[in-house]
């Protein structure tokens, strides 16, 4: 079956909030905590700015990623593979995908950040050229893990695209 990777719809957010509560629920256990109610509420407005995208099959989301453009950068909020999907390179097309957005919309650079332990996210990120620009408390103040934040500078392919048409596309068979 091939995935399809596009903008998420506003009648969705409900299901791609679940699908962040779910995949994300392990890190927060992590980190002794529990993600508030009130977590991922500005969906609506991301689908609004284009910054919430989608990967799915057959009509079922896999996976989802937000963002949003900051200091001249495309900054990802969240990624989240649906849990007994990981690992088999879902995460991977997302940030590919991410990579393509952001250049289109000429921001060369895209930002991220991480809680310092979680280990395979930082090995994660590392072998997709991310690098680490420097580790910092989280604002929030709900924690005392650090964070680790990175970055990447992007190649100039010379990609653009219709804002309208941003990349929603079929996706070949793997």
């Amino acid at each position: 079956m091939a995935q399809n990777f596009r903008l998420a719809k506003p009648d969705q957010c409900t299901d791609i909030r679940q699908l962040f509560f779910t995949a994300l629920a392990p890190m927060a256990k992590r980190l002794g905590n529990v993600i508030p109610n009130d977590a991922f509420s500005e969906l609506a407005d991301k689908i609004g700015e284009r910054n919430l995208y989608i990967l799915e099959e057959d009509g079922k989301i896999q996976a989802a990623i937000a963002f949003h453009e900051e200091d001249q950068a495309l900054y990802i909020d969240t990624l989240a593979v649906q849990p007994e999907l990981q690992g088999q390179g879902l995460g991977s097309q997302l940030l590919k995908e991410a990579e393509m957005i952001s250049e289109s919309r000429e921001l060369y650079r895209l930002k991220l950040h991480t809680p310092e332990i979680m280990d395979k996210l930082l090995t994660f990120y590392h072998g997709h050229g991310y690098f680490e620009s420097h580790r910092a408390f989280p604002d929030h103040g709900k924690d005392s893990t650090l964070r680790v934040h990175f970055t990447k500078e992007l190649v100039r392919h010379g990609i653009s695209a219709d804002m309208a048409h941003e990349h929603d596309r079929t996706l070949a068979d793997c």
